[in-house]
């Protein structure tokens, strides 16, 4: 309300709304419910390379302060702002998993490790419907699949829902920004997601479980 008042635009990074294959998903979304019933789970979850000196530390060693508020957004992004409940069940420099259950029924998971050698950001999500499970490598889409559960089990559908794309989705968050400044559109962000999302790390600083409650 402040920077309304002032004419200013708040904003955060979340580039994940803009990356092919999490703009695949969302996009395919309507259609997937629609063919496979209603979504009951989603996993986050990504495999990269150990923490280099600059990540040293960082907010206490906690790994979730660092990286949460990016799998929430996402889950925000994909079904809305939702009540739920969530549980640290794991939190360190190189790992940390977070688990929950929204008011609408859907679950979550999210996590991931710091521990590979290489330079690499792999990612999966993945969506449990009714009637099929998606699977979508962010980093290898010639490993992405959707299993429809009535078939043989054996029978996976693939699927090209495209690869993580650092420039476009930087340079998508970057136009909106110059955008928004300019009066010429608005933040992709909305106060409630930006609320939310800064609401459940800050509070998993001082709990193990958090409940988030709607407006």
């Amino acid at each position: 309300m402040r920077a309304q008042t002032a004419g200013l635009v708040v904003t955060s990074c979340h580039p994940r709304r803009f990356d092919p294959p999490y703009v695949w998903l969302k996009d395919n979304l309507p259609e997937l419910v629609c063919r496979y019933g209603k979504p009951l789970e989603l996993k986050l979850d990504f495999t990269y390379h150990k923490p280099d000196a600059a990540k040293a530390g960082l907010h206490g060693g906690s790994m979730l302060q660092d990286h949460m508020n990016h799998e929430f957004d996402y889950l925000c992004f994909l079904f809305g702002i939702e009540a739920c409940t969530a549980h640290k069940l794991f939190d360190d420099e190189d790992r940390y998993h977070v688990s929950g259950t929204r008011e609408d029924g859907i679950v979550f998971s999210f996590g991931g490790t710091r521990r590979l050698d290489g330079k690499t950001y792999g990612e999966v999500i993945e969506v449990r419907f009714e009637r099929a499970t998606i699977h979508i490598d962010t980093y290898h889409s010639a490993n992405s699949y959707i299993h429809e559960h009535e078939l043989a089990s054996s029978t996976l559908r693939l699927i090209a829902p495209g690869t993580t794309d650092y420039d476009v989705r930087f340079q998508a968050i970057n136009h909106n920004w110059i955008d928004a400044i300019q009066g010429k559109g608005i933040n992709y962000l909305s106060a409630d997601s930006m609320y939310a999302n800064s609401f459940m790390s800050v509070a998993f600083a001082r709990s193990n479980t958090v409940a988030y409650q709607t407006k």
